[in-house]
C-alpha cells in the first residue's frame, strides 16, 4: 500500500489538503469527506452498451478512426475523462503534474484495478509534465494518435461536478495553454481534441477542423 502522505512530502507538499484512511484518499469539503468515484458516473452507462456515439467526447476522439487509438490525456486531472475514453475502447495515458491531484488520481486508478471492467488494461496513469513527456518521447515508441487537452477554466458547476471542480481550482491554477497546444499539434499523429466551455473562445487563433457540442461544453477538434 502506498503511503501517499509520505509521497507528497517527498514532492515538497508539506500541508496536503487530502487525508489517507487505510488505502483510500479523501479530501474535505463543507465538513464532508469526498472521494473520486469513476464508477458512479460512467460504469452503469458502460454496462448498458458503450459505443463511439454514446458520448460527445468519444465522438470527438474517434471521428472516423477505428480500432483502439492511443490517447495522451495531457491534463488528466481526476481522471474521469480518461476513464470514459478507456471504457470506449481507447488506450489512454493519463498524465498529471500536480502532486496532490495525481495522488488522488493514482489512488482511484489503484482502486479501479480491484473491479472488473472492460478497458482497465487500456488505461495507465503517470506523474509529470505532459510537455516534458512529449519532448522526451523515446524515438522507438509510437506517438499518440490523439492528444486530449482539458485545461482549467472559470465556470460555475453543480452537484458532484462542482465539488470536483472546486477541488481542482483550489490545487491548480488556470494556465496559458498556447505552448502546450502548439506542441501537441506538432506531436500527435492524427489530431488534438480540446475541451472548452460552450461559451468560451477557442484555445488558439487557429480555427478547429470541426466541433462536437454538448449542453454545457464542446470539443474542438484539430486535425493534423
Amino acid at each position: 500500500m502506498t503511503d501517499w502522505l509520505v509521497w507528497l512530502k517527498s514532492h515538497k507538499v508539506h500541508t496536503p489538503i487530502i487525508e489517507q484512511v487505510k488505502s483510500n484518499l479523501y479530501w474535505s469539503q463543507n465538513n464532508c469527506k469526498k472521494q473520486i468515484n469513476w464508477f458512479d458516473k460512467y460504469l452503469p452507462f458502460h454496462q448498458k452498451g458503450m459505443t463511439k456515439g454514446n458520448h460527445q467526447l468519444l465522438k470527438a476522439i474517434y471521428g472516423r478512426l477505428d480500432g483502439s487509438p492511443l490517447v495522451l490525456d495531457a491534463c488528466a486531472g481526476l481522471g474521469y475523462d480518461a476513464f470514459l475514453m478507456s471504457l470506449g475502447g481507447c488506450r489512454v495515458i493519463a498524465c498529471e503534474k500536480n502532486p496532490q491531484i495525481f495522488a488522488l488520481l493514482a489512488n482511484m486508478y489503484a482502486r479501479s484495478k480491484e473491479k472488473d471492467w472492460y478497458g482497465k488494461e487500456h488505461l495507465s496513469v503517470g506523474f509529470g509534465c505532459s510537455m516534458s513527456l512529449m519532448n522526451h518521447w523515446p524515438s522507438f515508441r509510437v506517438r499518440p494518435d490523439i492528444i486530449y487537452l482539458d485545461p482549467m477554466f472559470e465556470k460555475k458547476f453543480k452537484g458532484e461536478v462542482k465539488a470536483n471542480a472546486s477541488l481542482l481550482k483550489s490545487l491548480a491554477k488556470v494556465e496559458e495553454m498556447t505552448n502546450m497546444f502548439n506542441l501537441s499539434l506538432a506531436f500527435t499523429r492524427s489530431k488534438v481534441v480540446v475541451k472548452r466551455p460552450l461559451y468560451a473562445e477557442s484555445i488558439s487563433s487557429q480555427k478547429p477542423t470541426y466541433m462536437i457540442k454538448g449542453k454545457t461544453t464542446r470539443y474542438d477538434v484539430y486535425q493534423v
